[in-house]
């Protein structure tokens, strides 16, 4: 009796980790920043902005996993990869950006 206990408690337990990595996993918001300023990226209306000082450039997106693979709207580009971190950071080639807090 104890034991089919246990199997309903793992399995609701898996069931909202799974639901809560997928449903929100799909898309983000907000504005990411590096630790110096220079770098930003924003993502809205399923898009990413990317800002390097004063230039902004607007490019697709998507969700793997853990991995946003953005692609910039220009053919000669490679994708860049972030990693999204457990505590809500994204790693980049810019280093590790954080979410802007309004």
């Amino acid at each position: 009796m104890r034991d089919v206990s246990i199997r309903r408690i793992f399995l609701a337990w898996t069931v909202a980790c799974v639901s809560l990595t997928l449903g929100c996993g799909s898309k983000l918001e907000g504005t990411y920043i590096n630790a110096t300023g220079q770098v930003a990226i924003e993502f809205k209306s399923g898009r990413a902005y990317l800002t390097m000082g004063v230039v902004t450039s607007p490019a697709d997106y998507e969700v793997k996993g853990d991995k946003i693979i953005i692609k910039e709207n220009k053919d000669d580009k490679e994708p860049i990869v972030l990693t999204r971190n457990g505590d809500g950071s994204i790693e980049t080639p810019f280093g590790r950006m954080t979410k802007k807090r309004s």
